[in-house]
């Protein structure tokens, strides 16, 4: 274990990094406290690349450190493709295809939108209550757990701390951090705390880079020592870890279903993100500005690891091997190439990393489970201050709840491929309730319901019947064929049903005008302007052509990490004529969903 001195520089600098925390909370508790809407949205006036930052914080949890330190240790450069192929193509399809559809129901909590499609009551009820409990008890939980749990596999490394010392430090001043301050403090201090982080991994690359003599000595030391493949950055066609089949794999089971739903079994963030925004416009920004923003964090962070294995070359040859764990890299690096005052920003950005997570974990739970439970089903007639008490009781809840995860949980990165997983099977439902007037409220019920027990025996399946022991190539085959089996579920189970109440149709259609197929409805409802038939497929061109754009920035600058700067400058050249490409065809598309007169 590696123990470093704090010297009262590196205390100092976190002090006043929390007290910023503190003011900003502070500072926002009396506009929270007015209503549920300031506390919960924000007041509907937040712009989008500020929702966006928030976003992107909230998903740079402190298990990414050392998760995905970890996997670029294991791997190489081309770890870039294990985040592009979780979030790239998905937030792009978010923000074309369904951000501004989102945003035009003015729901309070996107739940909600279940009683809108398929009926207030019965199976639309049923779905709408359960969709909100696993935001809150399943997504939020597991997912403020691992951030706990992150952050001690690097405070335990640098301090020698127990787990009981780093849950008593850190989960008291972040619940009462997020109990004051309301969205709009969440919202703020993701800000300045993403900050804080883009210049803490700016000071570890840089310190990495300057023990190894600049970029070109660094590359050269790392082919020198474990081959070309380690600095490309294009995955191998076959690697049980991350090859080139098990990133098409996850980007598909990612992908496909992404946008349709918001309140998936990863929490409701994003769709509190959308429906805080103050214009559909800003609604898009959200994710534009969340992906460019999480990549940039991503890879300033996990760039290190490179310096790392050198150091440590069997955290790379033995990676996830017994008595050789990559996700205790970040640590190490931490103690070997920070010195006072750098170290304590490097301190400040993680715990900056736990608060943004666990605020917006917290937040949102607290939200749907007032909303969606306590006014749904218990008190319809719940005044605002007794909706503000529930949702601030629920999140003492999900406190607790999650420091049971963390005191249980060891893997990361097992926790992340296993909710991965859990919540892929259904994806592809969740694009069909949108673009398909035929999916009904039992096809619903067969996804939601159907889909994670599919999983889990798709799971068990492939580990004991076929005998697949590799943590990564096990995730990605159980999820992609509980995708497709859940997918046979409810398509049959659709066509075997009569549809939904047309009146029930006709009243989401003439509020959400929705893309897809909704012919019958859309005969009904003439005073809907048409789109036109091939607005998903264009909407699908655009977001690659996004996609493209950001992949090609985050790749040069990996290349330039490790001195291979001619083919950095190229893809730098791609990546802004693909994002000029992007915004040009965006816009002409934008215009025709905003005005409804798509052709």
């Amino acid at each position: 274990m590696t123990t470093v001195h704090i010297g009262t520089l590196d205390v100092l600098i976190i002090l006043l990094s929390l007290a910023a925390v503190l003011a900003i909370a502070v500072y926002y508790a009396r506009f929270s406290r007015k209503n549920t809407e300031n506390y919960f949205l924000g007041g509907r006036e937040l712009t989008g690349w500020a929702n966006g930052i928030s976003n992107a914080a909230t998903a740079m949890n402190s298990d990414v450190p050392p998760a995905y330190c970890g996997m670029m240790a294991a791997t190489g450069l081309y770890l870039a493709w294990w985040y592009f192929s979780r979030f790239g193509l998905a937030m792009m399809i978010g923000a074309v295809l369904f951000a501004a559809f989102w945003y035009r129901l003015r729901l309070f909590t996107t739940p909600e939108f279940y009683s809108l499609r398929f009926g207030p009551g019965g199976i639309g009820s049923a779905v709408r209550v359960w969709t909100a409990s696993r935001g809150a008890f399943i997504g939020a939980v597991a997912w403020t757990g691992t951030g706990i749990l992150g952050i001690h596999k690097i405070a335990g490394q640098l301090f020698g701390w127990k787990l009981s010392t780093t849950i008593l430090v850190v989960v008291p001043f972040v619940f009462f951090y997020v109990y004051i301050s309301g969205y709009k403090g969440v919202v703020t201090t993701d800000i300045v705390q993403s900050l804080i982080m883009i210049l803490a991994n700016i000071f570890l690359a840089g310190a990495v880079l300057h023990y190894f003599g600049g970029p070109v000595a660094l590359g050269k030391k790392l082919v020198a020592t474990f081959g070309g493949s380690v600095v490309s950055i294009l995955p191998p066609l076959h690697d049980p870890k991350l090859g080139f089949v098990a990133i098409l794999a996850w980007m598909l089971g990612a992908s496909i279903g992404y946008g349709g739903d918001t309140a998936s079994m990863g929490g409701a963030a994003e769709g509190q993100r959308i429906l805080s925004c103050r214009s559909e416009k800003d609604a898009v920004w959200m994710y534009l500005t969340s992906e460019v923003s999480l990549f940039l964090l991503l890879v300033l962070l996990t760039l290190p690891a490179l310096g790392g294995i050198l150091l440590w070359p069997d955290l790379h040859l033995q990676a996830y091997a017994p008595g050789h764990d990559p996700e205790m890299i970040y640590g190490r690096m931490l103690g070997m190439f920070l010195g006072p005052g750098f170290l304590g920003f490097v301190l400040a950005g993680l715990i900056a990393s736990v608060m943004s997570t666990m605020s917006g974990n917290l937040n949102v739970g607290g939200q749907v489970v007032a909303s969606d439970l306590y006014r749904h089903l218990i008190n319809p007639r719940a005044n605002e201050k007794q909706l503000l008490r529930v949702g601030r009781g629920v999140m003492g809840v999900i406190m607790l709840l999650a420091i049971v995860v963390a005191w249980k949980a060891h893997s990361i990165i097992t926790i992340v491929i296993f909710m991965l997983g859990l919540s892929s099977a259904e994806l592809s439902a969740n694009w069909a309730q949108w673009w398909w007037w035929r999916f009904n409220k039992y096809s619903r019920l067969a996804a939601t319901f159907g889909g994670p027990p599919i999983f889990l025996l798709s799971l068990l399946f492939w580990k004991f019947a076929i005998g697949i022991k590799s943590t990564f190539t096990l995730g990605y085959l159980s999820t992609l064929s509980g995708m497709t089996l859940t997918t046979l579920l409810w398509f049959t189970i659709a066509l075997a049903t009569p549809p939904d109440d047309r009146e029930t149709l006709k009243a989401f259609f003439r509020r959400a005008r929705p893309l897809g197929f909704w012919g019958p409805v859309r005969r009904e409802c003439p005073e809907v302007p048409p789109y036109g038939r091939l607005m998903i497929s264009r909407g699908l061109l655009i977001s690659t052509v996004g996609f493209a754009a950001v992949a090609a920035l985050i790749l040069a600058i990996s290349d330039f990490y490790v001195g291979k700067f001619l083919q950095g400058s190229i893809l730098i050249l791609l990546s802004i004529g693909g994002g000029i490409g992007f915004f040009v065809l965006f816009n002409r598309y934008f215009r025709r969903i905003h005005s409804g007169t798509g052709s």
